[in-house]
């Protein structure tokens, strides 16, 4: 509607321009008749043009609506991006400093797997930061090295981590244990290992312990979750080689009725 009014105006300011002219020329009687016509025309054209969407890059990237007569932004697009954030899992592959951990977003609830060592909490503060992390529900520590454990209670203070949990018992005899344990009930939590399955948000959580590592297995069930789609990522940082510590490995996959599976298992170097 606005751009055929921004038309019409063009194509009558045109009209009386030319109108104008020609009665100039043979000062015909008419000329106040263009001159008043000609006048209308402009403003009709100007209505128009204001009246016609703007599209401006907004401050994250994404693309604001902006209304020319008025300046007001609307949040349309952020409301559609948000839904579509809430229906995917992603799995991610993030830097940590050293080896890297791994951070699965089911919808908005964040879980962390393992944390890194204590001095590169800077560098995993800044991977969450990437992935718009400002807030982690879940921690989850695989085995009691330094390489999972170190990071884990600035992590758990810094992001106001409800719920923590461990796999393998090694991880009572690490010096770090007290301090996560610490840092999860100033927020109210306990620091609990996983014996059985259990379920948070929907998510099917089992943890298993072997001689060669530990296992973590996510299970969603369709009919429990909003999901439809799930990712893989794995960030671009540079892994360290040859170095002592806990590794990681990702499988995912989603079966013929749409659940989502996710199995993590570490072993050390």
């Amino acid at each position: 509607m606005e751009i055929l009014l921004l038309i019409i105006g063009l194509a009558f300011v045109l009209y009386f321009l030319t109108m104008g002219i020609c009665a100039v020329v043979k000062k015909s009687k008419n000329i106040k008749f263009y001159i008043i016509g000609f006048a209308i025309a402009i403003l009709v054209t100007f209505i128009g043009y204001i009246q016609i969407p703007i599209y401006r890059a907004g401050s994250a990237g994404a693309e604001n609506k902006e209304n020319g007569s008025s300046g007001v932004k609307t949040t349309e697009s952020q409301n559609i991006s948000s839904d579509i954030a809430e229906k995917i899992l992603k799995v991610n592959f993030i830097d940590n400093g050293y080896n890297g951990c791994i951070l699965i977003q089911n919808g908005t609830q964040n879980t962390l797997i393992d944390s890194g060592k204590k001095e590169n909490v800077k560098a995993i503060e800044k991977s969450l930061k990437v992935h718009s992390i400002k807030r982690i529900y879940s921690i989850i520590i695989t085995s009691g090295d330094d390489t999972t454990m170190g990071a884990a209670a600035s992590i758990i203070k810094d992001y106001n981590v409800e719920d923590a949990r461990y796999v393998d018992d090694s991880v009572k005899g690490n010096s770090y244990f007290s301090e996560i344990q610490s840092a999860i009930n100033a927020n109210g939590g306990e620091f609990n290992k996983i014996n059985l399955t259990y379920k948070s948000d929907g998510v099917s959580v089992t943890g298993s312990c072997s001689v060669s590592g530990t296992k973590l297995n996510f299970q969603i069930q369709k009919n429990q979750s909003k999901l439809s789609a799930m990712t893989f990522v794995k960030d671009e940082f540079d892994k360290k080689l040859n170095t002592a510590g806990i590794q990681h490995s990702v499988d995912t996959n989603c079966d013929s009725e749409g659940n989502f599976n996710v199995e993590i298992s570490t072993y050390k170097n």
